[in-house]
């Protein structure tokens, strides 16, 4: 048996299902709708009177409906909404970045022993919310460096190996506040340890940390093409 296609464009492969808009049957019965869509703003725009098929001559059943006022008001709202909900989230992000590098810096500046490193620490010297961000800070940092390690340069392909396939993206969006904030976090440090307020020990890890997506980079672009 034949494959039913659309007659006006002919394309098997297409996955749109067929209508059947007038009283054509066979081979003639079946078109796309956006097809016919495109035919009859076609004939409008070349002559009056309802749109007809060519074989039977039958008008095409059918309505246009156009979006009013309040399809309108309720689109823009939503899109305000949208638009409001995503920098309200962006701006939590920050702020809890900014709360984790706050906590960071109080553990990495313990009284008394300003430059005292990170593998230094005595049991009982900082409270446990200290500890707790320090250690979400670095998870939140790990997880930054896999998602820019697996997805840069972009776009690319997902990485060989198969555990990083969770962390691959092809969205610029994402891989662009996944930088900002990582970015983000690796200046301030670094005007704090420039300030001699952060010892080297610990600053030195997320400087690191944020070497490993320009690595990537530099490893996978390429320069010579």
């Amino acid at each position: 048996q034949e494959q039913a296609e659309c007659w006006i464009c002919r394309d098997a492969s297409s996955s749109e299902p067929l209508v059947q808009p007038c009283r054509c049957r066979g081979s003639m019965g079946g078109v796309h709708a956006s097809c016919v869509e495109a035919w009859v703003r076609a004939h409008r725009r070349a002559q009056q009177g309802p749109p007809r098929c060519p074989v039977c001559r039958a008008v095409y059943g059918g309505d246009e409906r156009r979006p009013g006022p309040n399809m309108l008001a309720r689109q823009l709202a939503k899109a305000l909404v949208r638009n409001v909900a995503l920098t309200v989230k962006e701006a939590m992000r920050f702020a809890l970045l900014g709360t984790l590098l706050v906590r960071y810096r109080a553990v990495a500046s313990k009284p008394g022993e300003p430059e005292a490193a990170w593998w230094q620490v005595a049991p009982g010297a900082y409270d446990s919310m200290d500890i707790f961000a320090t250690v979400v800070l670095a998870i939140f940092l790990v997880h930054k460096v896999l998602v820019l390690g697996a997805s840069l340069p972009a776009p690319r392909e997902p990485p060989d190996v198969r555990l990083l396939w969770r962390f691959h993206t092809e969205d610029l969006w994402a891989i662009a506040r996944h930088m900002a904030e990582m970015l983000a976090a690796v200046v301030l440090l670094s005007i704090r340890w420039m300030r001699g307020e952060l010892s080297l020990s610990y600053y030195v890890p997320v400087a690191l940390a944020a070497l490993v997506p320009v690595l990537q980079v530099v490893v996978w672009y390429p320069f010579s093409e």
